[in-house]
């Protein structure tokens, strides 16, 4: 009986918790960070938890994942979803319009200014957006 045997049962709430706090603590580094599916994190339970593929297992239209959510509350589904998860997706009118900004922005400097195809800005979605 005291030998460590089989997977860890981690609630919801537990993993929630851990990562809210995950997001907070990477997003003062990085305002823009998002979490994939390959995210690996430190825990109370796992020193290596696959935090990552547990929250992409409760995302999307597939059965498992909305057999998983089932079993979420109302507030865990709204935590959950609010979990910056997965690549940004950007309009194309958003994207335009950053980029219309930074040519604005360049120009006041060099009239003359063209954008390079190796040129990075940083954005509300990314600090280091490959606009170019």
């Amino acid at each position: 009986d005291a030998l460590p045997y089989g997977e860890v049962v981690v609630s919801e709430e537990d993993a929630l918790a851990a990562l809210e706090a995950e997001v907070a603590r990477q997003r003062e580094q990085d305002p823009t960070w998002r979490m994939t599916k390959r995210h690996v994190m430190a825990t109370a339970w796992d020193p290596a938890w696959q935090a990552g593929t547990w929250v992409s297992h409760r995302h999307g239209e597939r059965r498992q994942a909305q057999a998983l959510r089932a079993r979420l509350t109302d507030a865990e589904v709204k935590r959950l979803d609010a979990l910056p998860f997965g690549e940004v997706v950007v309009s194309a009118e958003d994207a335009l319009a950053a980029v219309e900004s930074e040519v604005a922005r360049q120009r006041e400097q060099d009239p003359n200014w063209r954008m390079p195809q190796s040129h990075v800005m940083a954005t509300s979605w990314d600090r280091a957006w490959k606009a170019g």
